[in-house]
């Protein structure tokens, strides 16, 4: 998304409101043939956290506010970090307009120390995958976000699959990223603390507008996935049809052969990424 863009959006919610100026944002990106942004099935992940009202949440990489507000909804103070000025001075704008003050803004880059104090969140949210998969090492992420973190506090977040699909056809340099495989993901988070894992697959991918978000530690789920709405994703508009062309067609014949073979719990290991949950602290039960 080019800084061009995102300045026109933040001078357009100062003229004509943050709702106008995201709607024509928008019409510009879809008349381009790119997907609008601040989707709301974006959000959809918070119905898996816990019920009730808790005190602080930290969302880092906000997009255009659509998950911080929701969070606003449940928890006392939401503190936002991203780095990209005109994006926060959009989000500041649909702040005060919606009268949303329990919403505190923060400037921020990848590798700077996060300005908040360790111990004293509810919930950390890391929604832009790119400061895990550009930014900062995922060790070094994880350890930040349990510093962050109260005991019992949870960590969500968007990370890619270092096994997926999508890098069947890509060079070797291309693959020397900071993701790990799902239990590489696991072996980092358990070293750093962290218990009560659980990953789920935001179906068709992770770094885009999930249509499901599929539990892969239920095998059950899984196969009833694959046997009854995976075909769904054959009604797609035919320009989703065409960028994601391959991978579909990779993805369906994998089904077809692992349907017969009883193999389907194996596709969580090739999916392009994952929306993770964990605990900081010794497990306490099932929480989601």
């Amino acid at each position: 998304m080019d800084r061009e863009d995102l300045d026109k959006l933040a001078r357009d919610t100062q003229s004509m409101g943050w709702e106008r100026a995201l709607f024509e944002f928008n019409r510009v990106r879809v008349s381009e043939g790119a997907a609008p942004v601040d989707d709301p099935r974006c959000n959809d992940w918070i119905c898996l956290l816990p019920h009730g009202n808790f005190g602080s949440a930290l969302v880092i990489g906000p997009g255009f506010g659509g998950v911080p507000i929701a969070l606003s909804r449940m928890y006392e103070v939401v503190y936002v970090i991203d780095d990209v000025l005109p994006r926060l001075q959009f989000l500041e704008a649909r702040r005060n307009e919606q009268g949303l003050h329990n919403i505190h803004l923060i400037l921020s880059d990848k590798k700077s120390p996060l300005p908040i104090l360790p111990g004293s969140i509810d919930l950390v949210s890391i929604c832009d995958s790119g400061w895990i998969d550009e930014g900062l090492s995922f060790e070094l992420v994880s350890a930040q976000m349990h510093r962050l973190l109260k005991n019992g506090g949870i960590l969500y977040f968007l990370a890619k699959n270092k096994m997926g699909i999508q890098n069947l056809w890509r060079s070797r340099s291309e693959l020397e990223s900071k993701a790990h495989s799902m239990s590489g993901y696991v072996n980092v988070m358990e070293r750093e603390g962290f218990s009560e894992i659980d990953f789920y697959a935001p179906l068709p991918f992770y770094d885009g507008i999930p249509l499901f978000y599929l539990p892969l530690n239920d095998k059950r789920a899984m196969r009833y996935f694959f046997e009854h709405n995976f075909q769904l994703f054959e009604m797609v508009s035919p320009e989703v049809k065409k960028q994601y062309g391959l991978q579909y067609t990779l993805a369906k014949t994998a089904v077809k052969c692992a349907l017969p073979l009883g193999l389907t719990g194996l596709s969580r290991h090739f999916l392009s990424g994952f929306a993770v949950f964990a605990r900081k602290g010794a497990g306490t039960g099932p929480w989601i």
